[in-house]
């Protein structure tokens, strides 16, 4: 489904310094406004969403390019990755 509408889109808002977040039927895509690049994730190599609480930390390395870590806000783990959650 390469041309269907989102199933949900986020709105752009300061805190995540205007990035859109879209969902598809069968994927999610990631647009990166510091990086002229859309990270797409299909849905079936997602292995964990959750929310987490502002500063929360965690071990490992993520992209983030907004300000999640000043607000909760979900993330995700893709399959074969470790999450980095306590």
């Amino acid at each position: 489904m390469p041309n269907s509408p989102p199933i949900y889109r986020s709105r752009p808002r300061l805190r995540n310094l205007f990035q859109e977040y879209r969902l598809y039927p069968d994927r999610l895509e990631l647009p990166c406004h510091s990086l002229p690049h859309t990270f797409r994730v299909p849905l079936e190599e997602i292995a964990e969403i959750g929310l987490a609480a502002p500063m929360s930390g965690g071990r490992g390395w993520a992209i983030k390019p907004d300000l999640s870590d000043l607000f909760p806000h979900l993330y995700l783990v893709r399959l074969g990755h470790r999450s980095g959650r306590r």
